[in-house]
């Protein structure tokens, strides 16, 4: 599969002889790893494939996971979605910007990065993602245990 990016803004599909025309305007575009999935972002929603994911805000900026199991989404809003490539299931919604998001990188740590239209760059550990969320809880209840019995101390 050839994927191939059109100066009008279409995004076509080569396999073999035949074209076939998979997107028009979008605002950005996103290929998994191994080249076997493609995503395009819209003012209104996320195409992955043929599926059509509706977004409540614009999406301005679209990057897959360099592993190629999450595609990652800059809103509009200041929000920035991470869905799971093969599904389009939402797995998480990160908030810290308050302002669009422009635009998203990954770092070679692995850590996503993000900067907005509020002058902040942010990373992101989505290695926390595979974490069940009780150990997550614990850990913060923990962490937030020893800060207080040391403010105590004090």
């Amino acid at each position: 599969t050839l994927w191939l990016l059109a100066s009008d803004g279409g995004v076509c599909r080569m396999r073999g002889d035949v074209l076939e025309e998979i997107a028009q305007d979008r605002n950005a575009v996103a290929v998994a790893a191994h080249g076997d999935r493609i995503a395009t972002a819209h003012d209104d929603g996320i195409s992955i494939g043929t599926r059509w994911f509706p977004t409540a805000s614009g999406v301005l900026d679209l990057i897959a996971s360099p592993d190629g199991r999450y595609l990652i989404a800059a809103h509009g809003d200041g929000t920035i979605s991470v869905r799971r490539f093969t599904d389009g299931a939402l797995v998480a919604t990160l908030r810290g910007h308050r302002q669009r998001v422009a635009q998203l990188a990954f770092l070679p740590d692995g850590r996503l990065a993000s900067a907005g239209w509020d002058g902040r760059v942010h990373t992101w550990d989505l290695g926390v993602l595979e974490i069940p969320a009780a150990h997550l809880v614990a850990s913060a209840e923990r962490a937030w245990a020893l800060d207080l019995a040391m403010a105590l101390r004090r």
